[in-house]
């Protein structure tokens, strides 16, 4: 549940050493940082990310919209 939760089956066609590099960058940890990480804290700042990526997107599409006003 958690994994379709924050869109994990998209990860799946590059593999899950994608999940791995997309923590190590979002956050500037090293590999062995991320190995180390709990299930529950790996699936939790994916899914920050995740709404975090909706809000913005939400937030610059609508500034577009008033922009064109």
């Amino acid at each position: 549940m958690i994994w379709e939760s924050v869109a994990g089956d998209r990860f799946k066609k590059y593999g899950e050493f994608t999940l791995v590099d997309s923590l190590c960058k979002q956050y500037n940890y090293t590999h062995d940082q991320v190995f180390k990480l709990s299930w529950t804290e790996a699936m939790t700042f994916i899914a920050y990310n995740r709404e975090y990526s909706y809000v913005d997107f939400k937030t610059r599409e609508t500034q577009r919209k008033m922009n064109k006003k």
